[in-house]
């Protein structure tokens, strides 16, 4: 596989000040093909050039690797089913308008809850204990946009809600969670939370900053960027995750075994995956399944090659992830666009593009492999 094309478009967004830094890595099946790092942490010359190490803040790459696996988990474990709705999930009352709303609702983002509230403004001052509880109830009172069901409405309100849903049958909160079903059994070192309650937890020096936020907030560097995830401590349903992308790798070719019915570790069991991947919302027009996305037909960020039965996510801050069954092919994208400012949209065109150039790159290897 010639990588030369892909370091080319890696440098050259950086010196297009696309992004600071970034790691796109390549899986083909269960193993590594190609990592490619490119710039520095920070503009500035003296930060630490990015390299294969370099973790990013994954933003919402956490609902699906963290919520939609975790729920799996949950399914498997409990009494609960796609069909359970909020009034029997949810530890408070739930208003007649929102008791239909199920889990399937929730993870295919047709509950009809808006996009986004700040919950962040609503739990200042409120004690610790009871900040959780807060933000369930000011969520559970925003006016509904559509009829559960009716409508796909992408909602990080769905995701903050699936979180709490988590913390209640797991019985404990979202990161440690994911540290014990997820983190430990893979063995993944530098793919977590990073619980603002804790201040010196490890790795700092390999974490590309994001957003410069001035006199106002500081550079976030370790801290969860997404205003409602830090409201909550650093650890929600919706965002909160930091990682490097070979342990992002580690958790989709744990799902891949599963869909495939191969040899590997397991996280969940292949029906759950299946269920997930190939599940569409009620809302027959979205291309999104459960907890994951899938590309457009047209003006897709996963470009124009992937199949159609691909899956993966996005993340705000400028990591992405693509997982192509059809052709067994990973692709991950991990970038701190968003540094100095989050006003920096350039990676709209990038993300097609360099997607573009794997699917191309793998192609014409394949003749050399055979």
């Amino acid at each position: 596989m010639n990588i030369n094309p892909l370091q080319q478009a890696m440098d050259r967004a950086v010196e297009q000040k696309i992004f600071p830094g970034g790691v796109l890595f390549v899986g083909l099946g269960d193993r590594p093909a190609a990592v490619v790092a490119a710039g520095r942490l920070t503009y500035r010359p003296e930060t630490h050039a990015v390299d294969a190490d370099t973790v990013y803040d994954l933003a919402s790459l956490t609902k699906s690797l963290s919520t939609a696996v975790l729920t799996m988990m949950i399914l498997e474990r409990t009494w609960l089913d796609l069909d359970t709705t909020l009034d029997q999930l949810l530890p408070l009352a739930v208003p007649e308008d929102k008791k239909p709303i199920t889990l399937l609702h929730l993870l295919s983002h047709t509950s009809g809850l808006p996009a986004w509230r700040p919950i962040y403004r609503a739990v200042r001052g409120v004690p610790a204990g009871r900040i959780r509880k807060r933000a369930m109830e000011t969520i559970l009172q925003a006016p509904l946009e559509s009829l559960p069901g009716q409508r796909y409405l992408y909602s990080d309100l769905d995701f903050m809600l699936l979180g709490f849903i988590l913390e209640r049958f797991g019985q404990d909160r979202q990161d440690r969670l994911f540290t014990s079903l997820v983190s430990k059994p893979l063995g993944l070192t530098h793919l977590a939370y990073r619980p603002l309650s804790q201040p010196d937890l490890p790795f700092l020096e390999t974490i590309a900053p994001t957003e410069d936020r001035g006199a106002e907030g500081g550079l976030l560097h370790g801290r969860v960027h997404d205003d409602n995830a830090a409201a909550l401590g650093g650890v929600a349903g919706h965002a909160g995750l930091f990682g490097r992308a070979a342990d992002v790798f580690a958790i989709v070719v744990s799902l891949r075994a599963s869909y495939r019915n191969e040899q590997g570790y397991r996280l969940v069991a292949t029906r759950s995956v299946k269920t997930f991947w190939q599940t569409p919302g009620p809302d027959q027009t979205a291309t999104a399944v459960l907890g994951f996305d899938r590309p457009l037909a047209e003006g897709s960020a996963a470009g124009r090659r992937l199949s159609r039965s691909s899956v993966g996510h996005l993340g705000f801050t400028g990591a992405s992830f693509w997982y192509d069954p059809d052709r067994d092919l990973t692709i991950i994208l991990l970038t701190n666009r968003v540094h100095p400012s989050a006003e920096n949209n350039a990676i709209r065109d990038f993300r097609p593009a360099v997607h573009d150039l794997v699917v191309d790159a793998v192609t014409e290897a394949k003749p050399e492999a055979a």
